[in-house]
């Protein structure tokens, strides 16, 4: 089940997945900068979708927000 299921994660970040870097100025961090490592996935705002995105909080532990009434992330 495990293995299908990282398959699956491969799939849907492929077709609407999105990786990106955020790098800040912060005078509290030890290096002088704060570097976020983002892992995004959107999908039209619909209970199946949020169904899917729910599963993979569980798998890697994150949150849902809504961005507008169409798409979730």
């Amino acid at each position: 089940m495990l293995d299908n299921f990282k398959w699956f994660i491969t799939g849907y970040t492929d077709g609407d997945g999105t990786f990106s870097i955020s790098i800040s100025k912060d005078a509290k961090a030890a290096i002088g900068y704060t570097i976020k490592l983002i892992y995004q996935i959107g999908a039209e705002n619909t209970k199946e979708n949020e169904n899917l995105l729910r599963l993979l909080i569980d798998y890697f532990g994150s949150i849902i927000f809504e961005k507008n009434r169409n798409v979730i992330y």
